[in-house]
This record gives structure tokens, sequence and C-alpha cells, in this order.
């Protein structure tokens, strides 16, 4: 029994429903000698009232009450949410198996025989508070774990929706630098490529490093400066630039693109304008590695 009270609330409240006032009085007495409270009904619907009034820990029920017997007493209980899971133990002279099915069908978790020993009434009472109570925490604890995954279940789709949402904004940043690698190819290699049948053979080895120095600077990530600085200056200028960025000085860059040094002295002008360090003391082959 000691083992039983350790998962017994205590003090537990006890309603006692019977019409035997002798006895009605002996079981108020041994149950509250154990610590517990202990109130008393002498019929059914006094009993009823009692538990809409205070729902207690376990019930303690007579079989044959006036009025309403102890069956339809348990069914009515039975029927209630606020009371249906309410323990109920009823207590009957009557000791045929018949009348213990009853019981039970009625919604009865135990069944005493009168006259009853005060042990086994007490090893019987301990035993359903004790499952009570068991049933009771794990009830809790399922509801709490329960409510725990359904807001790790929250917190997982609110991260599916970030995990959404960066993998669409990867994929349109991997649609936009295909696009600027695209444009890149036009503007920087597909001019040089067309120059390349049609060149002297002299100028052939400076348009293929040329083509070789774009097609490395195409294959390094475009963003920041690099990109701004492709998308402000025209093909021209980016040859230039690319040539300028390899030490070509202005004649050769001249016979390399086969135009006059004085076209390349204003693409270089423009340029130094555009990416605006025009009218300063700055060396554009040093900005441009610099820039990088």
């Amino acid at each position: 029994m000691n083992t039983l009270k350790q998962y017994v609330k205590n003090p537990a409240e006890v309603l006692i429903i019977d019409d035997d006032e002798a006895l009605l009085l002996t079981t108020k007495l041994v149950i509250e000698a154990e610590g517990h409270k202990a109130r008393t009904a002498g019929n059914g619907i006094a009993g009823l009232r009692m538990v809409q009034e205070h729902i207690p820990d376990i019930i303690i029920l007579d079989l044959v009450l006036p009025e309403l017997n102890g069956h339809e007493v348990c069914k009515q209980l039975k029927a209630h949410p606020a009371s249906q899971n309410i323990p109920i133990i009823f207590l009957s002279s009557h000791n045929s198996v018949e009348e213990k099915v009853k019981a039970f069908e009625a919604g009865g978790v135990d069944y005493l025989v009168k006259p009853y020993s005060k042990i086994e009434l007490l090893v019987r009472l301990h035993t359903h508070l004790a499952l009570q109570n068991i049933q009771n925490s794990l009830t809790s604890e399922v509801k709490t774990r329960t409510e725990e995954l359904e807001e790790k279940n929250r917190e997982l789709q609110e991260t599916n929706v970030v995990l959404k949402r960066l993998l669409h904004e990867i994929e349109e940043e991997k649609l936009e630098i295909a696009r600027i690698v695209q444009t890149n190819i036009e503007r920087l290699i597909l001019p040089d490529l067309d120059r390349l049948t049609e060149a002297p053979a002299k100028q052939r080895y400076q348009i293929r490093d040329t083509i070789q120095t774009n097609l490395k600077d195409i294959s390094c990530p475009v963003t920041g400066e690099n990109t701004t600085m492709y998308t402000l200056l025209t093909p021209s200028e980016l040859r230039i630039l690319n040539l300028i960025r390899q030490g070509r000085s202005t004649k050769e860059i001249a016979e390399t693109l086969n135009i006059s040094p004085q076209t390349v002295a204003t693409h270089r002008k423009n340029i130094r304008k555009k990416l605006k360090i025009s009218g300063k003391k700055i060396n554009l082959t040093s900005f441009i590695s610099t820039s990088e």
C-alpha cells in the first residue's frame, strides 16, 4: 500500500454515496484517517448534485440506492465530460457475477462486496487513485509533447518557407550570373573571334591573348564593382580595358584592334570618365588592378 500511496495525491478528495448512515460514517472515518478529504451523500440525486458543485478525485458508490440506483448514477456521470473520467468503486452486498458485470458495464472501475475490510477498502482506493494520477500525468505529458511537436512543426514549416525563398533567390542569382556571362561573351569574346580569322598573323597572337584574358575574367565572380564596370563600358571600351590590364601600350592596343592611337586615347578618356577617375592623378592600369 505504501508503494501505491507515493502516486496518490495527498489529500485526495473522496465522495461516498450510500444510504446506510452507519456504513457511510464508518467509511468516511476510515478514509479521513488516511489523511484524505471525504464528503458524503445519502442518495444518488444528492451525489450528482455534489459532483456538479465540485469534482472529486474518486467516488465510492453504493449499488442499491433510493430513487436513483448506482447504475444510473454512474451512467449519468459518464455521460458528462466534466465527470466522465472520475474512477467509481461500486459497493454492494450482492456478490454475483451478473451484478459485477453490470457494474463494470455502467462504467465502474472496481466492485467491493459488503461487508468489506478496512485494508481491502484502502488498497482498492489507493490503487485507483494512483492509476488515475498516473493517467493524468501521462495525459498531461502527451499534451505537452504534442504541443511541442506542433510548435516544432510550425518552426519547420517557417524554415521551409525561408529555404524556398532562399532557393528562389539563388536560382534568380544563377540566372543573373548566366545573363551577365552571356552578355560578356557577346561583348568581349565574339567580336575578337570574328576579327581573329581576318587579322594578319602578327595580330592573331595578340587577339588570342586578349581572348584568353577575357575568358579568365568572365570565369571569375561577376559581382560588385566588376559587374558595374562591365555594364558601364561599351564592347570596344571593354576590349581596350582588358588590353590595358595586360600592360599594352596605346600603340600596341591600336595595332591589335586595328584602330588609330587617337581612337585609343579617346576610349581611354571615356573609360576614365565612366570609372569616375577623370581629372584625377590616378594611373588607369593601377586602378583596374586594385578594382579586381
